[in-house]
């Protein structure tokens, strides 16, 4: 179905009990748990034929419109060069301005913010030194903006479309945090970058760029010129903070020239990404019962009341299943090899990250172990398998016992 087509419409047109449901079914289906009878109730009763088919087809949470639904790069923004995007918070002590006032902006350049007139002048010993280069970045960047039919008063918003339409992608922020932090002593750049037509954001590229290669050549650049500044500030830490820049990359012009789009952020650490990261490699590197217990009490804190216990029921399910033994509802299962696999794989798909599992184990097609591939999803023919996309391309159903989750590389976005 067309993404423009009237589909959507159907969807953003439901009750508001329609789109809670759908909300809480696509939560399930995210984290790879079965919905409650409860929850398939409450969609069935309150659902036309029409949106049950669009929400067959489409396959995303209807409530929150995915990256494939909304727009390309180029329909986000059409303001070329590099554009150091305005912050929400004050730029030396990242504060929000006082209640009944709001941030200020540097005269000239007008792209760093301040919360107060003391804070402007604490940073101006600093910021004088690129507000040059970057005032010009912003002429240049406004001026092609208007002269493509733009509007000056638009220009901001343009700039903060164009970030939205990236992170929008599902995974792309938690694939760029858990790099930037994976190489945070190098004061990386992470590079977001995609072509101009791409609409669900498949083809995007995610890279690392080290300080020692972006701060290499000594002419002056907007883009190294802004990213000395984020770095210098003595508000800047690397535990903390990272920068990305996204990038559309645009047609080379008749004269063979090309003006890409680039926009350049200082963007925060999610604990809570982080952290499920560090419990996902706990989980498959040994079996213990605390890994379970963080990851039951990271769950807990991620997801609302109904969704979490879905979640938890759905683990004790397969530990009675693997293993033959129930569990009391309030307790966690005893740490195993199969239900770490099962538990580190909603995780997982819970934060929208690719899972590289290979093939062990299997006895009646023996000749596909040690093959390696991506889960795709839950089985649609037993909710006790994951269905495994192998490298040439052929997807079987398997248990998590028959799987071993790998690192092929640093964590990606699962592909559409």
């Amino acid at each position: 179905m067309d993404s423009q087509g009237p589909g959507p419409e159907l969807i953003r047109n439901a009750s508001p009990v329609l789109r809670a449901a759908m909300a809480d079914i696509y939560q399930c289906f995210q984290s790879g748990v079965s919905p409650s009878e409860e929850q398939l109730a409450a969609v069935m009763n309150n659902a036309s034929p029409a949106q049950m088919v669009e929400m067959l087809h489409r396959g995303h949470d209807p409530s929150h419109p995915s990256a494939s639904s909304a727009r390309t790069p180029q329909q986000a923004a059409n303001s070329p060069q590099v554009v150091k995007m305005r912050n929400d918070s004050c730029s030396v002590c990242r504060g929000a301005p006082v209640t009944g006032s709001k941030l200020r902006y540097c005269g000239e350049c007008r792209s760093q913010s301040y919360c107060s007139k003391a804070c402007a002048m604490a940073d101006w010993p600093e910021h004088k030194l690129v507000c040059k280069t970057l005032k010009q970045s912003r002429v240049e960047a406004l001026a092609k903006h208007q002269a493509q039919g733009g509007r000056q008063k638009d220009f901001n918003s343009s700039q903060r479309d164009f970030a939205e339409w990236f992170l929008e992608v599902p995974g792309l922020r938690n694939e760029t945090i858990l790099l930037g932090w994976k190489h945070r002593h190098d004061s990386p750049l992470i590079h977001a970058c995609s072509s101009q037509d791409n609409g669900d954001g498949s083809s995007i590229r995610v890279e690392m760029t080290p300080r020692s290669d972006w701060d290499r050549d000594i002419s002056p650049h907007p883009l190294r010129e802004g990213l000395r500044e984020m770095y210098g500030y003595s508000t800047f830490c690397p535990e903390t903070n990272y920068v990305c820049t996204f990038t559309v990359q645009c047609p080379e012009s008749g004269s063979g020239t090309r003006a890409d789009k680039v926009y350049m952020a200082t963007h925060n650490f999610v604990d809570s990404t982080i952290h499920c990261a560090e419990i996902i490699e706990a989980l498959t590197a040994a079996t213990r019962d605390q890994d379970l217990v963080d990851a039951f009490s990271w769950i807990k804190q991620r997801f609302p009341s109904n969704a979490s216990q879905n979640m938890f029921r759905n683990i004790r399910d397969q530990a009675l299943a693997f293993h033959g033994s129930s569990t009391p509802h309030d307790s966690v299962p005893a740490s195993t090899r199969a239900i770490n696999n099962e538990v580190a794989c909603m995780l997982m798909r819970a934060i929208d990250l690719e899972i590289d599992v290979r093939l062990i184990g299997l006895c009646g097609a023996a000749h596909l172990n040690d093959r390696e591939g991506i889960i795709r999803g839950r089985s649609i023919t037993s909710f006790n398998r994951w269905d495994v996309r192998l490298d040439d391309g052929v997807t079987i159903s398997v248990k998590a016992p028959n799987l071993l989750l790998i690192r092929r590389g640093d964590y990606r976005r699962k592909s559409p």
